[in-house]
């Protein structure tokens, strides 16, 4: 594992980096309790960053979800997430 090169990596979703408001909110939200949930990702499909990026952080709050609501049935459904995995580095 390389440090610098994952420190590297996550400069720009750090304060004062290009994608610094995705990562720092001063709002939590717990979507642990919560029945439905969607996330539009339309706007940002195309894009080469942070299409993957977001799609794993939905993917990881998911499995959290998973993880901590034992014994009740979940779905995910990620559609395009071909895409996601494919640009992924």
């Amino acid at each position: 594992f390389d440090i610098d090169n994952f420190l590297n990596v996550l400069e720009p979703y750090y304060r004062g980096g290009e994608y610094d408001y995705l990562l720092n909110s001063d709002k939590e939200l717990d979507l642990l309790h919560k029945r439905f949930i969607v996330f539009e990702l339309d706007n940002i499909k195309d894009h080469k960053i942070l299409f993957p990026i977001t799609t794993i952080i939905i993917m990881e709050a998911f499995i959290n979800k998973m993880r901590k609501l034992k014994g009740i049935r979940k779905l995910i459904l990620i559609e395009e997430a071909w895409k996601a995995i494919a640009s992924a580095n």
